[in-house]
């Protein structure tokens, strides 16, 4: 008998959680139809890298593989995320140490130049150390933040199509050590990116 009513009480503590997240699920599909076009402006977004303006020599898709798979700000600041330099610093290493292998007396820098960054002392004199940088063009594209709150408004219309922008990238580098990057998304000349 009480095996039966417990069966019972689970049957019904199913059913109850099934149609509570239908409606749940309902009324958060509904809660983003009310939005304005203005309400779209004040969203936060997301910048991403979805590929770049030209078909470009394996050596610049390379370059930009580092640094794609991280997100950037509206303003095009990569995201500072606690360790975000650790992985692209780890990507480009893996590469300089495929390239080492073949180049055994190569420092980074020579690698870097190889895939067309433009590599010069760095001043004051700091002892072997090398700041390598390089502009390249690429496409981004906005994403709203709502993927991670829903119901809200989407990302503009005017932004919801790739922008063409470009990615400044500067390497420091010590013989064979990656010391830092720096890495930002600017706008074409007359262009924006995720913002008015």
């Amino acid at each position: 008998m009480i095996n039966t009513i417990l069966t019972c009480d689970l049957e019904i503590a199913k059913r109850w959680s099934v149609w509570l997240h239908v409606w749940v699920g309902i009324a958060l599909s509904l809660g983003g139809c009310h939005y304005t076009e203005e309400d779209s402006w004040q969203i936060c977004c997301n910048l991403h890298i979805v590929g770049d303006e030209t078909s470009s020599p394996a050596a610049r898709r390379t370059i930009i593989e580092w640094v794609s798979k991280d997100g950037f700000s509206s303003q095009g600041e990569l995201n500072d995320w606690v360790g975000w330099d650790r992985w692209p610093k780890e990507r480009i290493s893996s590469g300089y140490a495929r390239f080492s292998a073949a180049n055994w007396d190569a420092q980074a820098a020579d690698y870097l130049r190889t895939l067309g960054m433009t590599c010069r002392p760095e001043q004051p004199s700091a002892e072997g150390k090398v700041l390598c940088s390089i502009e390249l063009p690429v496409w981004v594209e906005c994403t709203s933040m709502n993927i991670y709150f829903p119901g809200g408004a989407p990302v503009p219309k005017e932004l919801r199509k790739p922008i063409p922008a470009r990615l400044d990238l500067s390497i420091a580098v010590r013989w064979s050590s990656i010391l830092g990057l720096s890495v930002q998304i600017f706008p074409i000349p007359g262009g924006r990116l995720c913002h008015r």
